[in-house]
């Protein structure tokens, strides 16, 4: 699945640079003024490195990594659902500051 991932990169990659790169032979209108056969190789050379970087890049972050065991055992455990009384909280929950306690007697503890 990665390879895909990387592939389709790799295609978008290419597909965007190769008007560039004929642009940039093609942008003087003086014939004189346009890069030789040499240059243009290194700057396909150049953009071809630049776009395998990119599309290996771009594959990494994006890509998934299906683990089918993984998954089954994900799926076996019950999730918690947020329903649960013990369900400490988002920051973990605990006992309350002294802070918190303060305020409490204060204001009440409805505040």
């Amino acid at each position: 699945m990665e390879r895909t991932i990387v592939i389709a990169f790799f295609i978008v990659s290419i597909c965007a640079v190769v008007p560039v790169l004929y642009y940039y032979q093609r942008k003087n209108p003086d014939p004189r003024f346009r890069p030789r056969f040499g240059e243009m190789m290194l700057m396909s050379i150049l953009a071809f490195g630049f776009c395998t970087g990119g599309a290996i890049f771009m594959g990494s972050i994006m890509g998934v990594n299906w683990d089918p065991e993984k998954m089954k055992q994900q799926l076996s455990k019950p999730s918690s659902g947020g329903s649960d009384d013990d369900d400490d909280g988002m920051f973990g929950g605990g006992q309350q500051s002294d802070e918190d306690q303060m305020l409490d007697t204060i204001f009440g503890s409805d505040r």
